[in-house]
């Protein structure tokens, strides 16, 4: 981030939902909790959590048929859906979701992220290192923070729906990434 997007999304993202604290293991499946955003990605970019968080868009995105509703198709590159503050702190626990599609593999993409002063304060994404699905949260906003990291155990599948749910339980110190429900590493 570094206060300039990049790591544009390639392929379609649908249903972001971000909660104020880190989901359990039993609740990441039915997707269960206290949302802090809701972004069902249907062409309004409302954020129905009640929270009043809407989306802007940055570029023209297209929209298509998604996993849950209408999804956002994102090129690669210059297109994103922005709201105009965090929808949680990121100095306390936290759960992001997404539906995501990616259509290509290649660089790193980031799905979703939420911007710090200097950094972003996580980010849920195809890591085009490792060609595999990550979930990141860094050490620190500023400076040059290490970054704790949690991966996909297979490899991202292009053009097929994936459900991405990242936790970071800050007490603890511990990143989870959940790939379709299962926990990752």
């Amino acid at each position: 981030y570094a206060g300039v997007l990049g790591a544009y999304f390639l392929g379609d993202i649908a249903e972001v939902k971000v909660w104020q604290r880190a989901l359990d293991a039993t609740e990441i499946a039915p997707m269960a909790g206290t949302l802090a955003g809701r972004w069902t990605t249907d062409m309004h970019g409302f954020d129905d959590s009640g929270y009043a968080r809407h989306t802007t868009t940055t570029g023209t995105p297209s929209y298509v048929v998604g996993q849950v509703s209408e999804a956002v198709h994102l090129s690669g590159s210059s297109q994103a859906l922005d709201t105009a503050g965090p929808p949680v702190r990121s100095d306390q626990p936290l759960t992001v979701s997404a539906w995501v599609r990616l259509a290509a593999s290649g660089p790193t993409r980031v799905a979703v992220s939420q911007a710090g002063t200097t950094q972003s304060a996580y980010r849920l994404l195809y890591d085009g290192g490792t060609n595999k699905w990550a979930f990141s949260v860094p050490s620190a906003d500023g400076g040059w923070p290490t970054w704790q990291n949690q991966y996909s155990t297979a490899t991202a599948a292009t053009n097929t729906w994936v459900h991405l749910a990242g936790v970071y339980d800050r007490p603890a110190g511990k990143v989870r990434l959940y790939v379709n429900g299962v926990e990752q590493g």
